[in-house]
């Protein structure tokens, strides 16, 4: 019972942690951003496939969006409480073992497109034909590369279901 109790507050904690940070995609405040600008103004420097990933993915993939005081393996721990990140357990998480890992993702896509086209980035574990997505562990050194396919609109992270105690 003790080691549920432990599982369910660190789950607690880490979403009080996501939301205050992340609220849907956006940074409450300049101060959390490390060059000290709004998310717009970094928005404006990104790159159109950095455009498509959530925030937490873009964070996954590039450091300097991390908020201040929150280390990517931190939050990639974080992650992989929360089943979104997997990564080898026999290594040492760094920069190097996120960017190997899979992170669990809806790839929203353009109506009509043939989703075998992302066969070679992504391992599907479910697809939704009639709302164009899929769902899907993707390596997360390939987000980008797969942002940057025109029949993608956008990633998110997949929130697994949450089970009362």
């Amino acid at each position: 019972m003790k080691n549920k109790s432990t599982i369910l507050v660190s789950i607690i904690i880490g979403l009080i942690v996501t939301t205050s940070f992340f609220a849907q995609g956006r940074f409450q405040s300049k101060k959390l951003l490390p060059s000290g600008k709004s998310l717009s103004e970094q928005k404006s420097l990104m790159t159109s496939a950095q455009k498509k990933l959530s925030t937490d993915l873009l964070q996954l993939v590039d450091q300097k969006f991390l908020p201040q005081g929150i280390t990517l393996e931190s939050f990639a721990e974080m992650m992989k409480k929360q089943r979104q990140l997997k990564t080898n357990e026999t290594a040492v998480l760094n920069a190097e073992t996120v960017k190997e890992g899979e992170v669990y993702v809806y790839i929203y896509l353009n109506p009509y497109v043939p989703q075998e086209t992302l066969n070679s980035l992504v391992t599907k574990t479910d697809v939704d034909k009639l709302n164009h997505f899929i769902v899907a562990w993707v390596k997360v050194k390939n987000l980008e590369e797969l942002a940057s396919l025109n029949c993608v609109k956008n990633i998110q992270t997949v929130f697994p279901p949450w089970y009362g105690c």
